[in-house]
C-alpha cells in the first residue's frame, strides 16, 4: 500500500497516463488533475492522503497555469516545502521557462520525454525529499536553488564559465537489486571522488555553488574555462576504478548483474558508467536560467542515448 501520493498536473491524456504508470512503478498513490484549478482545489486544505510527497506540473496548464499554481501552492506553510517538478515545454518563451524557476520549481523535465525518464525524475524526488532549498539529505550538498544563485551572479558580472554535469548510467537497476543504504554509499562514494577530482584541478569544491547535488544521482560542478576536460577524464577513471568495489568478482567478469523485473524476470543490466557532458555558459548565451536547465537536461540525455560523453 502506497505511504505517499504524488499530484500530476496535465492537459495531455499521454502524459497523466505516464504518470500514473510511473507512479505505480515506484508504489506511489496518484493524484490526476486535467487543470490549474483542479489541482489547487486537490491540495486545498492538505487533505489528500496518503500525504503528498511530490508535485508534478505542465507549465501550460488551463484555467491556472503552471506557474501560477506553484506560486499558490508555495505560499502555504506545509505544501512550500513539496518539491516540484516543472514540465517544461521546449517552444515556451524565454519569460515562461523563467518564470517556472522564479516561482519555486524544484526541477525540470522538458518534453517530449518518455515513462521512463518521468519514472526516474519522480523516483530521485520523491526518494530523497528535501524541501525547496535544503541540503541534500544525504551528501549535504546544494540543489537547484543555491546554482542558480551562483550562475545568475556570475553572469551578472559577465564571467563566462563551464557547468561539468554528470550521472550515473544504471544506478536504478543497481539501487533496486542492493537496496538504497548500498546505492547511498555509491552516491556517497561519487561525493568523496568528486572532491578529489576537483582538488587535483585546482577548484576548491567547498565554494559556495561550486558543487551541486541536483538530486538523485546528478551532480552539477561549476567550474573554471578549460578546466572541464581534466575534470572530465578525471571522474571517469576513478570512478570505473572504485565503482568495482561494489560488485561481486563475478559481476565484474560478466560485465553486468541480473535484476527482476515487474513481472518476476530477469533482466540484464550493465555495470553503473558515468555520463558527463560539459555546458559553457556565458551571458550572451543564456537569457535566464530555465533556458540553461533545459540545455543540461537535454545535454546529459544525449550523452545517455549515445552511451558517451557529450
Amino acid at each position: 500500500m502506497p505511504s505517499y501520493s504524488v499530484l500530476a498536473a496535465s492537459s495531455d491524456p499521454k502524459i497523466l497516463d505516464m504518470a500514473k504508470a510511473a507512479l505505480a512503478d515506484e508504489v506511489l498513490a496518484a493524484v490526476l488533475c486535467g487543470d490549474g484549478e483542479e489541482a489547487l482545489e486537490s491540495v486545498r486544505g492538505n487533505k489528500i492522503q496518503p500525504p503528498l510527497r511530490l508535485i508534478v506540473l505542465e507549465a501550460c496548464l488551463p484555467k491556472s497555469d503552471g506557474f501560477e499554481v506553484v506560486r499558490k501552492m508555495s505560499e502555504d506553510a506545509e505544501l512550500g516545502k513539496v518539491p516540484c517538478l516543472m514540465l517544461v515545454d521546449p517552444k515556451q518563451s524565454p519569460s515562461a521557462r523563467k518564470a517556472s524557476v522564479r516561482l519555486g520549481a524544484d526541477d525540470y523535465l522538458q518534453k517530449p520525454f518518455e515513462t521512463e525518464e518521468l519514472r526516474a525524475k519522480i523516483h530521485s524526488m520523491t526518494k530523497h525529499f528535501r524541501a525547496h532549498g535544503a541540503p541534500h539529505p544525504v551528501t549535504g550538498l546544494p540543489g537547484h536553488p543555491e546554482l542558480e544563485q551562483h550562475v545568475l551572479a556570475r553572469l551578472a558580472k559577465s564571467e563566462a564559465f563551464e557547468l561539468v554535469c554528470f550521472d550515473i548510467n544504471h544506478f536504478r537497476p543497481f539501487n533496486d537489486h542492493y537496496g538504497s543504504e548500498k546505492g547511498d554509499e555509491v552516491i556517497r562514494m561519487v561525493v568523496t571522488l568528486i572532491r578529489g577530482v576537483l582538488k587535483g584541478a585546482g577548484i576548491p569544491s567547498d565554494e559556495e555553488g561550486a558543487l551541486n547535488h541536483i538530486d538523485g544521482d546528478d551532480f552539477i560542478i561549476a567550474a573554471p574555462l578549460g578546466r572541464s576536460g581534466k575534470i572530465r577524464a578525471g571522474l571517469r577513471e576513478k570512478f570505473q576504478s572504485d565503482v568495482q568495489k561494489f560488485y561481486s568478482k563475478e559481476e565484474i567478469r560478466k560485465g553486468f548483474i541480473f535484476q527482476k523485473d515487474r513481472e518476476n524476470k530477469d533482466q540484464i543490466f550493465p555495470l553503473m558508467q558515468l555520463s558527463t557532458a560539459v555546458l559553457g555558459v556565458s551571458k550572451e548565451k543564456f537569457s535566464h536560467y530555465g533556458q540553461l536547465v533545459a540545455e543540461v537536461n537535454e545535454a546529459l540525455h544525449q550523452s545517455k542515448v549515445g552511451s558517451r560523453d557529450a
